[in-house]
Formats: structure tokens, C-alpha cells, sequence
């Protein structure tokens, strides 16, 4: 059953494979695998403090509350200026209000402090992704993908897709989205995306597979029933394709999609 993967900051820092089939072998930092520095013994009183102050951090990161995390980010870096996680935040809060020369340098510090991370290397890989440099992200995230210690592996694969699709490899990426889906049977991004390359290569039936396991096993969203009703109308079956423009006008109104469909731009 695929049920909802994310939360906020999905797309950032998917925002965490075995094998990441294409990419490059060699990753910046250490070869070394390290378990996730968050998750290690704290030893230190002034360790123990910073955690807080990144858990806290964190969860208000997670609400979008940017001003207060990215004040418990410099908290933590200034009681215990050696924990990467503390850069690790700070690099987050960055990267979500586009402020990249800051979030690059952050995310630096925190590789520099711990290089086998694989949160570390997962979130930074898809910075490096997103901001033009997809090879050397590719690299970090095979990196985060192979860490034994990683208990989350499908999301640097899954990021690893994404990041495939922003270099138009849909082949490279499909086989990063089926790898994602056996790591974690689910993971809606990687579900949803085999299912748009299925509808882009005009395998409609396996689109229609795809997108109807997806909307029966978590709430539709605007996405996944716009291709629901792109996957039925190529197929011609008017009554499913009704049905699926019903759920876009009730409870999608306001979306891109269903102006898409109003102005009849499917493609």
C-alpha cells in the first residue's frame, strides 16, 4: 500500500538507498560511512544542549517558522561549535528561503564536521541538485544511499530520481523511482512520478496502475487527480475521466490543474 512519505519540506529534503544506478562514484568528504551524527551518543554537557536546540529547531523548521529556527540553529553552533547538525539546520532554514550562498556554506561546514552523514549528504546532494550542479548532488546522494547506518534509504534514491528528471534522463530516473518503491512500498513521491514518465511515454494502461493504486491507498491531491483525469481521457473512458473532473472542481478548485483543465491546456 503507498501511503503518504512526507511532510513538510518534502521536495528539500526528501528531502533520505542502495545503489543510485548512474551516478557518479566518487563523493566529497570521507568514504567512510558514519551513522547520522544526530544520532549519536552525546558525551558532552555542552553536546547535550546543542541537540536540544536542534531538535527544537527543527520542529519549528518543520512548522515554517524560519525566524525561530534559524535562531536555535546559531544557538546550538555557538554553545557547541563541532556538531554538524547544528550546520545541518542552519543549511535547511537557508535553503527554503533561497538564500543559497548561505545555505551552501552552511551545508559545507556541517559535511566538513561530519562527511559520511548520510542526512547530511542526502540534503545537500539535493541543494546541489536543484541549483544546477546535479552531477556533483548525484554523487552525495549515492553516497547517502549506500550508508548502512541510513534507516531512511529510499529518500536520497527518491531524490536521486528527481534529480534525473531535472536532466531530462526519465530512463535514469525511472529506474531510481522503482528503486525507491522496494526500498519503501510507501513512498507516494516515487509512486506518482512513475506514474507521470508512464503517462509521458504513452504507457497508459501502467499510468492508470500507478495512479489509481495512489488515490485509493492516501487523500488525492491536486496532482495525482489531474493525472487520473489526463490518464482516463487518453484512454477514452469519458465516465472515469467525468468523475475525476467532478473531484478536481469540488475539491481542487483554486489549483493550477483545474485551471488547466478549465482553459484545456492537458498537455
Amino acid at each position: 500500500m503507498i501511503r503518504t512519505l512526507l511532510g513538510p519540506l518534502c521536495a528539500a529534503v526528501l528531502l533520505a538507498g542502495c545503489n543510485t544506478p548512474g551516478a557518479p562514484t566518487s563523493a566529497a568528504g570521507s568514504d567512510v560511512s558514519e551513522r547520522p551524527a544526530a544520532d549519536q551518543p552525546v558525551t558532552t554537557q555542552a553536546r547535550r544542549i546543542a541537540s536540544s536546540h536542534v531538535e527544537l529547531g527543527t520542529a519549528y523548521l518543520q512548522a515554517s517558522k524560519m525566524g525561530t529556527a534559524i535562531e536555535e540553529a546559531h544557538y546550538a553552533i555557538a554553545i557547541d561549535p563541532s556538531y554538524a547538525p547544528g550546520y545541518h539546520l542552519l543549511g535547511q532554514v537557508h535553503m527554503y528561503l533561497n538564500e543559497n550562498e548561505a545555505a551552501q556554506r552552511a551545508f559545507q561546514e556541517a559535511l566538513a564536521r561530519a562527511p559520511g552523514d548520510p542526512d547530511i549528504n542526502n540534503t545537500y546532494g539535493w541543494f546541489l541538485c536543484v541549483n544546477g550542479r546535479e552531477q556533483e548532488g548525484l554523487a552525495l546522494l549515492q553516497k547517502a544511499a549506500q550508508n548502512p547506518f541510513n534507516t531512511t534509504p529510499a529518500r536520497p534514491v527518491t531524490n536521486a530520481g528527481l534529480c534525473y528528471l531535472r536532466m531530462k534522463d526519465e530512463k535514469a530516473a525511472a529506474d531510481q523511482f522503482a528503486r525507491a518503491l522496494v526500498l519503501d512500498p510507501a513512498n507516494t513521491v516515487a509512486a506518482y512520478q512513475l506514474g507521470e514518465i508512464a503517462y509521458r511515454q504513452g504507457d497508459y494502461v501502467r499510468a492508470r496502475d500507478f495512479v489509481t493504486e495512489l488515490n485509493q491507498a492516501n487523500e488525492p491531491t491536486a496532482e495525482s487527480v489531474w493525472l487520473g483525469l489526463r490518464v482516463e481521457r487518453k484512454l477514452g473512458n469519458r465516465e472515469a475521466e467525468a468523475a475525476y473532473v467532478a473531484q478536481l472542481r469540488n475539491k481542487f478548485r483554486t489549483s493550477r490543474q483545474y485551471q488547466d483543465y478549465l482553459a484545456g491546456r492537458f498537455e
